[in-house]
């Protein structure tokens, strides 16, 4: 039977699991293997963003997922996890900063020891509304985490505000990425690479707002 067959997804044979729901350690001590390697991809995971963005339980629409790197270190047993094409789209860098430190607190959640985790932050810009913004203060990056001596040029498909058919019939876009890195200095074998990506269409863009124009210099140097 192929594993990918509905009767043999829907069969006793399979468990199904929720990745947001509320973390709880898990406590059987029947060994389990471990994984090499997990890999998740939230491109299309709307409620994910707005979880990461907005780590509320009593706001409106709160799914859980800022459980969700904790759960899957939980029931599936590995010490590396990726996160690819997490992505936003907005016009307001702090927003961005938001999730920077959303995400500390997302990554620090449950068991660390020995735990390497890579994510993938994509920020799409919203030029229409850039004049809705206005602050006078800069950007500033949380304190725990370091930026890299990294940058590339990366080419990907873009993301659009919102789910859309044909997804392999998107623009490619020229992204700028740098690197940034949490290590605890009580905690040296747990990290937290986060590469962010921001479009190089940006530097074309006329921004007023300091905080957004502060964000985006420090992808400048490398456009």
């Amino acid at each position: 039977m192929d594993i990918c067959d509905t009767q043999w997804i829907e069969s006793e044979y399979v468990s199904k699991v929720r990745l947001n729901d509320p973390y709880e350690p898990f406590t059987d001590d029947s060994p389990l293997s471990k994984f090499e390697h997990v890999e998740l991809n939230l491109r299309d995971s709307r409620s994910c963003a707005r979880d990461f963005q907005y780590p509320d339980p009593t706001s409106h629409g709160y799914r859980g997922f800022d459980n969700v790197i904790a759960n899957i270190r939980n029931l599936f047993p590995t010490d590396r996890i990726s996160s690819k094409e997490f992505n936003i789209f907005t016009h307001d860098a702090g927003i961005a900063l938001n999730v920077f430190s959303n995400l500390r607190k997302i990554v620090q959640l449950g068991n660390r020891e020995h735990l390497t985790v890579n994510f993938q932050f994509f920020i799409g810009y919203n030029d229409s509304k850039c004049s809705e913004i206005i602050s006078d203060k800069e950007a500033e990056i949380p304190a725990e985490y370091i930026l890299l001596n990294h940058h590339s040029i990366f080419y990907h498909r873009e993301f659009p505000s919102k789910n859309v058919e044909g997804q392999d019939k998107l623009r490619r876009m020229k992204w700028i990425c740098k690197r940034f890195r949490i290590q605890e200095i009580e905690n040296k074998e747990f990290q937290f690479n986060v590469n962010v990506f921001l479009p190089v269409e940006v530097f074309g863009f006329e921004i007023a707002d300091t905080r957004t124009k502060s964000f985006i210099k420090i992808f400048e140097e490398f456009n």
